[in-house]
């Protein structure tokens, strides 16, 4: 059984999957990098519409969660078309979503979420 099992994932077969899959991976991952470093220069306005969107939706919020990333996503787009001119289309709300998700989660790790924090916009 052991003999069959190490034949298929030797296989040539297998290991172009595996290496496929990987050069896939490595390239989606170069993409989205080439993609949100162009948002890199925003990032301020994205912690603080992050910021802000803690202060704006209480706790007692019904689905607080997607309330906040919903209201920090506008406030970022808004604050993004103003400075740029450019027209956020779905698919580059879609990145930046995730990429506030990110933030988001950074922030609130490091504690500069907390309520009272020092870090936190008055």
């Amino acid at each position: 059984m052991s003999n069959v099992i190490l034949g298929i994932v030797t296989s040539k077969a297998a290991i172009g999957a595996v290496i496929g899959a990987v050069i896939a991976w490595i390239i989606t991952k170069r993409q989205d990098q080439k993609h949100m470093s162009h948002f890199q220069q925003y990032e301020g306005y994205a912690l603080s519409a992050i910021r802000l969107a803690e202060k704006m939706i209480t706790d007692d919020t019904p689905s607080k969660g997607l309330q906040k990333l919903d209201w920090a996503l506008k406030e970022f787009i808004k604050r993004y078309t103003k400075a740029t001119g450019v027209q956020v289309d779905t698919a580059m709300a879609a990145r930046i979503e995730s990429w506030i998700s990110v933030l988001h989660s950074a922030l609130d790790e490091s504690g500069a979420l907390e309520k009272g924090s020092r870090n936190e916009e008055n």
